[in-house]
């Protein structure tokens, strides 16, 4: 477990469980309330394959869904 206190603007203190070298996370919680853990399914049905973020590993979104989601609706 690391705790993850940022100077960057609109930066969250968050707690990434994960294991040593890894860069995105897993499983974490910020300070405001906002957590996340990994499970993603992706049809592979036409509708799974149109997903995307935009060239983004997935664990770095979900890294910063939780380091700068203050809610639910900055989560969206």
């Amino acid at each position: 477990m690391v705790i993850y206190e940022s100077t960057e603007e609109g930066s969250n203190t968050f707690a990434n469980i994960g294991y040593l070298g890894l860069i995105g996370v897993l499983t974490a919680m910020s300070k405001t309330g906002i957590s996340v853990g990994e499970k993603v399914y992706y049809d592979i049905s036409d509708a799974g394959a149109k997903k995307t973020y935009k060239g983004q590993p997935w664990m770095w979104v979900l890294r910063d869904t939780v380091q700068f989601s203050n809610n639910l609706a900055d989560v969206e």
